[in-house]
């Protein structure tokens, strides 16, 4: 009887194991719905002018070479609107693409349904956003 109960409690212990091991694939964010969530953030910072959680979103190389400060200060777009239209992962290459059309206003004159496919990196576990630096003669 002993060995019984022995065996089955190494059993169950196997089984828990196994299942607590596996249990990231059901909720894996790398999947489209993580990274819609990462964009809509993203686009909603934008339209409330929240620089500062665009600036969080990005990778690692971007913030190396581009400051807080000086990004924040950059930042003049006034998003009245958008939609996310598509969103692309290539997983075997931690790389995705979306596709976001939006309506500014720059100056007064609007300019509507305007179309960008911006490209996401997975690092460190998340999503991020990958932005290149501009460069401008005065840098």
């Amino acid at each position: 009887m002993r060995k019984y109960k022995y065996n089955t409690s190494i059993i169950l212990l196997i089984l828990i194991l196994v299942i607590a091991g596996c249990a990231h694939f059901l909720k894996s964010p790398k999947n489209e719905k993580f990274l819609q969530k990462k964009v809509q953030k993203e686009w909603e910072a934008k339209m409330e002018k929240d620089w500062g959680a665009v600036y969080d979103l990005t990778c690692n190389e971007f913030k190396a070479k581009v400051k807080r400060e000086k990004f924040i200060h950059g930042a003049n777009l006034n998003v009245e609107n958008f939609s996310i239209e598509k969103i692309e992962i290539d997983p075997e290459n931690g790389k995705a693409w979306a596709t976001i059309r939006f309506d500014i206003n720059q100056m007064g004159f609007p300019f509507k349904g305007i179309t960008l496919k911006e490209e996401w990196i997975w690092e460190e576990g998340e999503w991020r956003l990958n932005l290149k630096p501009r460069s401008t003669p005065f840098d």
